[in-house]
């Protein structure tokens, strides 16, 4: 199934905003750049998300945002019979703001 529909059941489902619908679409958008097709539940597949995340550039902060919007879905898609659960995606390598001025990284960040 892709994934825009699945947002629109999810929606639905769930009674999410309408700003926080915006949200997934924008994630789902930037997956789909990455893919090169409309991306639907094959797609999550962790080693492949994992590459996505990993590919895109800008602040870990967004990077994180993403990451967490895929995962809602995700998480959706297997409640609803779609694909399995998903393990947890990672972000390291990515250079946190707190280690740049050389505080201690919470355990809760990026």
């Amino acid at each position: 199934m892709e994934l825009r529909h699945l947002l629109q059941n999810y929606r639905v489902s769930k009674g999410i905003s309408d700003s926080s619908c915006e949200y997934y679409l924008r994630c789902v958008k930037q997956l789909e750049r990455f893919t090169g097709h409309p991306p639907d539940t094959s797609d999550l597949q962790r080693d492949r998300v994992n590459e996505w995340l990993h590919a895109k550039s800008g602040k870990p902060a967004y990077r994180k945002s993403l990451r967490t919007g895929i995962m809602a879905i995700w998480s959706f898609a297997a409640d609803s019979g779609y694909c399995n659960r998903p393990r947890e995606l990672s972000l390291s390598g990515c250079v946190h703001p707190r280690s740049i001025l050389g505080q201690p990284r919470m355990s809760h960040d990026c």
